[in-house]
């Protein structure tokens, strides 16, 4: 948990102080780097990806690699910014390109997204920066570099699917 805390405060830090998205896009890049201990493989930050046959380029923020396969991909927003739809969608366009099966948006909460190839990615949490989270503990579990396995977050993530299927069932049913 004390990783989960430290993150919170560190962000909370830079909301408070309004930092920009690079300042934003920095600290989260050494929290994963260090903290969760991704040192040890290929991090790139603004990582550049070709699109289609002209020379033209998309920059996804930071994408993580192991054995050089790409693995997933953060979409970074100001701490302070309220998320919107050309967020997500800007998102799920890095995970069809690239192509991964995991992307995690980062601004004023964090958001995993889920993406069977061929369907549209989907959103699978939404965990806010508070200390003590459970759900920010999974996610410091599932993407410490010594435990990130691609089988178990797949599981984890169909799991959360579920969950908000059957949630939504019962709502519907109310």
């Amino acid at each position: 948990m004390n990783i989960w805390n430290t993150i919170c405060k560190e962000i909370l830090d830079k909301k408070t102080k309004q930092a920009t998205e690079k300042d934003y896009q920095k600290l989260v890049f050494t929290h994963f780097y260090y903290l969760l201990g991704w040192h040890s493989e290929r991090v790139e930050q603004q990582y550049q990806q070709r699109v289609g046959s002209n020379v033209q380029y998309v920059y996804p923020d930071i994408v993580f690699f192991a054995n050089n396969e790409k693995l997933f991909v953060i979409e970074m927003k100001q701490p302070n910014h309220i998320q919107t739809k050309e967020d997500i969608e800007q998102l799920s366009s890095y995970m069809k390109l690239l192509p991964v099966q995991f992307g995690i948006y980062m601004g004023e909460h964090i958001e995993l997204f889920y993406y069977e190839f061929g369907k549209e990615p989907v959103s699978v949490l939404k965990i806010d920066f508070v200390e003590n989270s459970k759900n920010g503990k999974n996610f410091i579990e599932h993407f410490k570099q010594e435990n990130f396995n691609t089988e178990q977050l797949t599981n984890f993530f169909i799991e959360q699917i579920a969950k908000q299927e059957k949630q939504k069932e019962i709502n519907e049913f109310i």
